[in-house]
């Protein structure tokens, strides 16, 4: 993974990966710092000690990883999917600065502090001219190298494999999406794969489906994007519960209206148009088709969102009251909107609800009033008026809301 995943890792577990890397940072310090040195300039014995300090950084980020991929992440990906080979190889590269700062300093010192230009430097025999810690270093350094490319090349090789997989079995495309939800792999690499595995929409919502829990918002805005294209291309796309799919990847209920307003003849055009979308004519239309279909659910937890910052029309609140008695979870959204809403053309149908069977009594129990015990409502003007209202149920319904908003929704002003 690059540096930037692994920072974001080392974020959601600080203390395993920063004990880890500190572990592995110091104990390469201390087996790389000068100890004692006697004779030596403290100017050669000072760089020596810089170049120790410099190693503890790739040691660092290698324990990190190494603690997280072998113990912390859920998922282990193969090794070469992960950044240790390349890691161990810029920790050797470092490390290949040690030799020659303890060679130059021992070198000052056997010298006795004389410049190096000599005559009796001469005099050494030639085998002697390429020290071994020069050879060590070359060592170090050649071995560094050949972890970074060669760490790239197993990854490619891997990723091709994987890609392969992928575009022949429909399956490893699960192992694609973890590699990218453990962000082993770019977003542009599972784009790639995603691409030839799932060439056609149709098959997109079986995959949210099946990868739901592995779905990052990467892949999810691509898959998204996609739903998108081909519904604006072509209203007769044969992609099943498209907008419910659309609602599941990106939870925005905007895009989910208009995307169900560009499967309808009569509301494409203004989905497809510069102008703002009429989302309550949509969804007053979305509900109008048979309840308890994904389909409807998804439009009306749309509906149920943008109705927070929009008055509902006569059309939607006609709808919702339509729908209300659908089986949960819709039929409880639906009263929700309506007690948010507030007015009393929304209140009246639901309010024999929270009567009780005669329609004399408050009726305590019921989905109703689970609805409004999780959501409250305001103190409207329209509910205080329809605790007078000459249909008993409505009147009893009225006031029994009515006591439990003043009692327990405290921060609801009265409106209207």
């Amino acid at each position: 993974m690059t540096r930037a995943d692994l920072v974001l890792w080392m974020l959601i577990y600080p203390w395993p990966t920063a004990i880890a890397g500190l572990a592995t940072g110091l104990t390469t310090f201390w087996l790389a710092a000068p100890r004692r040195v006697v004779g030596c300039d403290s100017l050669k014995v000072e760089a020596w000690r810089m170049v120790a300090l410099v190693t503890m950084l790739p040691a660092f980020f290698l324990g990190a990883e190494a603690v997280l991929w072998g113990r912390l992440l859920a998922y282990r990906a193969p090794l070469a999917f992960t950044g240790l080979i390349g890691g161990l190889g810029w920790w050797l590269a470092a490390l290949a600065g040690v030799p020659l700062s303890a060679w130059w300093c021992w070198r000052s010192r056997r010298m006795g502090g004389r410049a190096p230009g000599a005559a009796h430097d001469h005099a050494m025999p030639p085998a002697a001219r390429v020290p071994r810690p020069v050879w060590l270093a070359g060592v170090l350094l050649a071995a560094g190298a050949g972890c970074i490319s060669g760490g790239a090349s197993l990854r490619a090789a891997a990723w091709s494999a994987a890609a392969d997989r992928a575009a022949a079995d429909p399956e490893a495309i699960l192992e694609v999406i973890r590699l990218k939800s453990f962000r082993y792999i770019g977003v542009d690499e599972a784009v790639l794969a995603l691409d030839r595995a799932v060439p056609s929409n149709a098959a997109i919502p079986a995959l949210a489906r099946d990868a739901r829990d592995l779905l990052d918002g990467d892949v999810r805005a691509y898959l998204a994007d996609r739903l998108d294209a081909g519904l604006a291309a072509s209203p007769t796309d044969p992609v099943p519960d498209v907008v419910a799919t659309l609602w599941d990847l990106t939870g925005d209920p905007a895009r989910t209206v208009r995307a169900y307003a560009l499967t309808r003849p009569e509301l494409r055009p203004g989905a497809l148009g510069g102008a703002a979308l009429d989302w309550q004519a949509a969804a007053a239309s979305a509900l109008r088709q048979p309840a308890g279909t994904r389909l409807t659910g998804a439009v009306l937890d749309a509906a149920d969102a943008l109705a927070a910052a929009d008055p509902l029309d006569p059309p939607l609140l006609e709808a919702l009251v339509r729908y209300r008695d659908a089986a949960p979870p819709a039929g409880p959204t639906a009263v929700g909107i309506l007690l948010r809403d507030g007015s009393e053309r929304a209140l009246r149908p639901i309010l024999p609800r929270f009567a009780g069977a005669t329609g004399t009594v408050a009726s305590f129990g019921g989905p109703s009033w689970t609805v409004l015990r999780q959501r409250c409502m305001q103190r409207t003007t329209a509910l205080v008026r329809l605790t007078g209202d000459i249909d008993p149920a409505v009147a009893t319904g009225a006031r029994a809301v009515l006591d439990y908003v003043r009692q327990y929704c405290r921060r609801a002003r009265p409106v209207g």
